[in-house]
């Protein structure tokens, strides 16, 4: 018998009401099921009227000549409506985030968008010296890995620059972890230099040896366990790595594939599987508050990650049609 998550019934409701309103307006499953279950992990539901002002708003302070595509511009309305509520007010807020990212050279392109999303709740003045050290660690990880780091990163030197160390001292320690993560059977990929991130970032409450443990508890559980899903691991740890904690997953898993939209999404369900565990972790006791803060921001700043990439690779399916 399966249990019950209000979250995964909340999802299920949202999905509908997404699918039949963007159904027509070549909007791929994925991504509508990714909107549909960042509704549910905010405990929100889906208001089409909302999510349109929303939408229309960005649409307009973009402009005709905007690199971001619509399905862009839908999933950057669904994190400013499930983050915020203010979602309206807080679109002039993001378009001058992403300003100041493209006056510090960052690319005029859709990662630069979905990275502004972390500034929302920064310090107007200490925003520009973090976007500059966090341009600076961006140009330094690329020279160093040329062909392996692209822009998807952004979000990840975004928030290692608010690190108090050095950019040379930040720098060793993604790399170490990054090393180590790959003589322990990680693949050569850029989930594995994410995940090399997220450990810099969690500072000494992770380490690679928890990540790696998980890593192999999961295998030794007959799990597939693909680059993809290597951040994820990294996450969790910040809360536990033991064998209950796989159940726990597991069960969210099963719950989720009772949906029919799930059941060719492995990857991905695991990945929600994960973010609904933590989720309901940091709403809970289990973690002291500056656990639950870092929590918090690293899985959106995985989440950013993620939905940048995953509109990178649908959007070219979506170049045919004009933005509504």
């Amino acid at each position: 018998m399966s249990v019950n998550y209000p979250e995964i019934n909340l999802y299920h409701t949202n999905m509908k009401k997404l699918y039949n309103h963007l159904k027509w307006r070549f909007i791929d499953r994925q991504t509508i099921l990714t909107m549909a279950f960042s509704y549910a992990l905010a405990h929100k539901k889906v208001d089409i009227n909302q999510f349109e002002q929303v939408s229309q708003k960005i649409k307009k302070r973009a402009g005709f000549f905007t690199t971001l595509q619509r399905v862009q511009r839908y999933i950057l309305t669904t994190q400013l409506i499930a983050n915020y509520d203010d979602p309206i007010q807080k679109v002039d807020q993001l378009f001058s985030a992403y300003h100041s990212l493209v006056h510090s050279a960052f690319k005029k392109e859709t990662s630069t968008y979905f990275t502004a999303l972390l500034l929302l709740d920064e310090d107007e003045a200490e925003i520009n010296a973090q976007i500059d050290k966090a341009l600076e660690l961006y140009q330094k990880h690329k020279k160093e890995h040329p062909i392996l780091v692209d822009r998807s990163i952004y979000p990840y030197v975004l928030l290692l620059a608010r690190n108090d160390n050095s950019v040379e001292a930040i720098l060793e320690e993604v790399e170490n972890h990054y090393q180590t993560l790959l003589e322990q059977g990680f693949k050569m990929s850029i989930e594995t230099f994410w995940t090399s991130q997220l450990l810099a970032l969690s500072g000494d409450r992770v380490s690679t040896s928890d990540v790696v443990k998980l890593f192999q508890m999961m295998k030794e559980r007959g799990w597939k366990v693909k680059p993809e899903l290597y951040p994820s691991l990294a996450l969790l740890s910040l809360s536990r790595h033991d064998q209950d904690v796989i159940n726990e997953i597991e069960n969210r898993i099963n719950a989720l594939n009772e949906r029919i939209e799930w059941r060719k999404q492995k990857s991905l369900s695991k990945s929600f599987a994960i973010q609904l565990f933590l989720n309901e972790q940091s709403e809970g006791s289990n973690l002291n508050y500056e656990v639950l803060r870092l929590s918090r921001q690293l899985v959106q700043a995985q989440q950013i990650a993620v939905i940048a990439a995953l509109t990178a690779s649908t959007v070219a399916s979506n170049q045919s049609s004009s933005n509504s």
